[in-house]
């Protein structure tokens, strides 16, 4: 083991692996129910490159225990591993950075867009997003959203695009 390990330490980039164990009741009127799930999120992203960089990431979600044959609430994903994401970026420190391919994306409070990143299964988008960071303390995000992986293993064809223009008038 402390051979692979060296060996994954010798290559450039870095390598990721995050779990979470998730035990969660449900009470409604007409159904009781709970389960318990392990997530293994794990990924690589690649050194940077004259600004380019790369992402992929995979997420294997299981339930623990006979009785877990509906996980409460939305994380109804169910077992099994995805793709969560695979992305390619550039990024200049002057100007701002340019992303494409299936990606975590939030603005502002994630109120509207987000992650959802407190449900074991989390949201990703099939996108191209850009953020402009020319001007100091002024940030200008654009998207295009071609497709949304939900939190309950569901995906969804989109077709729409956003701009989000944010000033930071103090540090507060």
């Amino acid at each position: 083991l402390s051979s692979a390990v060296s060996q994954l330490e010798s290559i450039p980039g870095k390598f990721s692996l995050n779990t979470r164990l998730r035990s969660e009741e449900f009470e409604t009127p007409s159904k009781d129910t709970g389960g318990t799930s392990i997530r293994a999120r794990y990924g690589y992203t690649t050194p940077s490159f004259n600004g380019f960089t790369a992402l992929v990431e995979g997420e294997t979600l299981s339930r623990i225990g006979d009785d877990a044959d509906e996980l409460p609430g939305l994380d109804n994903a169910g077992d099994g591993t995805d793709l969560n994401q695979l992305w390619v970026q550039y990024k200049d420190a002057d100007l701002g950075s340019a992303k494409l391919g299936r990606q975590i994306y939030v603005l502002d409070d994630q109120r509207f867009v987000g992650h959802v990143g407190w449900r074991q299964n989390i949201q990703t988008f099939d996108a191209f997003t850009g953020a402009v960071t020319a001007i100091d303390n002024l940030t200008l995000k654009a998207f295009y959203f071609n497709g949304v992986e939900r939190v309950n293993a569901a995906s969804d064809q989109l077709d729409s695009i956003g701009l989000n223009l944010t000033y930071k008038f103090a540090p507060s």
